[in-house]
């Protein structure tokens, strides 16, 4: 009856391990999930960034994108996707988003006697957010916008 006993604890000790390790398993999955979807929306923000930057290039003209939007200022994005250097008019912030999307813009071009020829402009979108980790971790995309229409 003594050995009854003692297998029956075994048991119960081996039941409790096995337990602890597939509940940590899942615990991990789930945030290892979370985190991935966390990334993928991150990335659909920044690309939705470039495409903002396009398409106000295209609406201004190149000359006047170049010269209103490539410079030191950091831009967000406002609810009609319009560039906006006023960080309370980030669309993902008024939505109580935990995601922030900067652009910033950089010239790119090659020099022209001594100057710069005005033809590219570096984006590069990042989308910052706080992993729930106490950590911030981000998205970035770099893309080059040129003057493509004549």
């Amino acid at each position: 009856r003594g050995a009854t006993i003692i297998e029956a604890l075994v048991a119960i000790a081996l039941a409790g391990i096995i337990l602890t390790a597939i509940s940590s398993l899942v615990t991990k999955s789930i945030a290892a999930s979370n985190a991935s979807k966390d990334r993928t929306i991150a990335t659909r923000y920044a690309e939705e960034g470039v495409e903002t930057a396009r398409v106000t290039r295209d609406s201004s003209g190149f000359t006047t994108f170049f010269s209103n939007y490539v410079n030191s200022t950091t831009y967000y994005i406002d609810s009609n996707y319009q560039l906006t250097a006023t960080l309370n008019s980030d669309y993902l912030k008024s939505q109580g988003s935990s995601f922030l999307r900067t652009v910033t813009f950089k010239d790119s071009s090659a020099s022209c006697g001594g100057k710069s020829c005005g033809n590219i402009a570096q984006v590069e979108v990042i989308v910052s957010w706080n992993n729930g980790a106490g950590k911030t971790d981000k998205v970035t995309i770099d893309s080059y916008i040129s003057k493509w229409l004549p």
